[in-house]
């Protein structure tokens, strides 16, 4: 339960940002406190004040840490104060552990309860429900959709990498097709023109050749 509130005591700023909301949490508590207990089994007297206990320190931690709109001041006043449980926050930052009911569902180690375990591996028909809080089920933790989204925009800039990279490696392609038709023109060109020398050179041996078949000739006559 909260402290007394005394004149006195110094609160940090933006402790009016959510003091309604614990004032509201307060008159619930009482009201959870007082409601008698007639028709109830006795392992349900206590789940109301387990789930406003809950919900206020679920309120504490979101206010700092998932919206950022009190600073840590405020966030260990409140914690200091008794607003909210720091052994259950400290269970809630822990992997599988994001959506703990309250602590007693974890304290006997040889025993675990119904609400821990997963829907999945639970027989058809069976009753999901925590004797000390009621709670319907707090197994795993909660999908982050800022995580999810942060994964979508990387898979966005890594397409966009991707493409700058396949435009590049085209670029390159290109040059070096660009490149390989130079080369291969520049090696015909080369070709043809020793091609021509050749003929050339033949030419001029068969002229060779026939010039000496004239000289012959006349030697002979």
């Amino acid at each position: 339960m909260p402290k007394i509130k005394t004149s006195k005591k110094k609160y940090p700023k933006g402790w009016d940002i959510i003091s309604p909301t614990l004032d509201e949490f307060d008159i619930k508590m009482r009201e959870a406190e007082a409601n008698p207990y007639e028709g109830k089994r006795k392992i349900e007297v206590n789940w109301p004040i387990f789930r406003i206990h809950h919900q206020r320190s679920r309120y504490i931690y979101e206010k700092f840490y998932k919206n950022k709109e009190i600073s840590r001041e405020l966030y260990e006043f409140c914690l200091t104060e008794g607003y909210a449980d720091k052994n259950l926050i400290a269970k809630w930052k822990k992997s599988g552990y994001e959506r703990l009911c309250c602590l007693k569902c974890i304290q006997d180690l040889s025993h675990i309860c119904i609400c821990r375990v997963p829907k999945k591996e639970l027989a058809k028909g069976t009753i999901l429900e925590c004797a000390s809080c009621g709670c319907k089920g707090c197994a795993g933790g909660i999908p982050n959709k800022n995580k999810n989204n942060n994964n979508n925009n990387n898979d966005d800039g890594d397409g966009d990498d991707g493409d700058g990279d396949d435009d590049n490696d085209n670029d390159n392609d290109n040059d070096n097709d660009d490149n390989g038709n130079s080369n291969s023109n520049n090696n015909q060109e080369r070709e043809n023109n020793n091609n021509k020398n050749n003929k050339n050179n033949n030419s001029e041996i068969d002229r060779n050749q026939k010039n000496e078949s004239d000289n012959e000739s006349e030697n002979e006559s």
